[in-house]
């Protein structure tokens, strides 16, 4: 997958377009830092929105919008991201 668009060190989008996409949330520290169009592979599970999630990825706008329209996340299980 793609990586669009980070939200802080340990969030981000990815998908095809910046309207297909989802957001993932891996686990503090992050085994690398993310960058905006990288390739990533992770393995994890769809959850329902933690709440608090806008704010603590200081997320506005249409991406908070997406996010609250969603309703629900990838969360990346352990250590499992990878880079390609």
């Amino acid at each position: 997958m793609t990586a669009r668009k980070l939200a802080g060190p340990t969030g981000f989008w990815v998908g095809t377009s910046p309207t297909s996409r989802m957001f993932v949330e891996v686990p503090a520290p992050p085994p690398f830092p993310v960058g905006t169009g990288q390739k990533v592979s992770f393995a994890g599970h769809i959850e329902a929105n933690h709440p608090g999630a806008i704010k603590q990825y200081a997320l506005v706008g249409a991406d908070a919008d997406q996010l609250t329209q969603q309703g629900h996340q990838v969360d990346v299980y352990g250590n499992s991201l990878r880079r390609g």
